[in-house]
């Protein structure tokens, strides 16, 4: 996801809006709780995707400029930033059910994530968000109850930068984790 968020923050304004659509929350995973028609901004929905690494939030922030354009930026950028060995299939980097193929359709090597994590140690609005623990969201239908995201593995004064990979190709997980303190 946080090449989906290199591309989101790139592409559109942080205080854009956006409604959230069937397709969105019908993503794997419901870490984001979002709801079908509610309207979010850029920034909160960054907020979600990469604090809860919500599925939703990645394909809601696809969405607005349409998913399969959304992933070729996402290749474009990794080809930018010279990550030879990364490929993205899908905004939340899940791999389809039926892919009819003998590897995996999203890929990288840790060297190539932890060159991205490098990168967006130098783009502030991304940085900010990875330096939270929290974030308190104020959704419209909750009005006076936050709802608060939270890192998983938060350290303080670190930015963590973690991934559990886990697909029904792999048959396992691997755990990526950069602490950049």
């Amino acid at each position: 996801k946080l090449m989906s968020a290199l591309v989101a923050e790139k592409s559109y304004p942080l205080n854009m809006h956006t409604t959230i659509s069937k397709d969105a929350v019908s993503q794997e995973e419901d870490s984001g709780k979002l709801k079908i028609g509610e309207s979010l901004t850029v920034k909160e929905l960054l907020y979600i995707m990469l604090i809860e690494s919500s599925n939703d939030a990645a394909y809601a922030l696809a969405e607005i400029m349409g998913v399969k354009e959304f992933v070729r930026q996402m290749n474009k950028e990794a080809r930018l930033l010279g990550l030879e060995n990364t490929f993205y299939f899908d905004p939340t980097g899940l791999d389809p059910e039926d892919q009819g193929r003998k590897g995996p359709a999203n890929y990288s090597t840790a060297e190539d994530l932890a060159n991205l994590g490098k990168y967006l140690l130098r783009k502030p609005p991304i940085l900010d968000i990875l330096r939270k623990k929290e974030y308190p969201l104020y959704l419209l239908q909750i009005p006076l109850d936050p709802l608060r995201v939270y890192h998983r593995s938060w350290v303080a004064d670190a930015i963590p930068l973690n991934k559990i990979l886990h697909t029904d190709f792999q048959k396992g997980n691997i755990a990526i984790s950069i602490m950049v303190y």
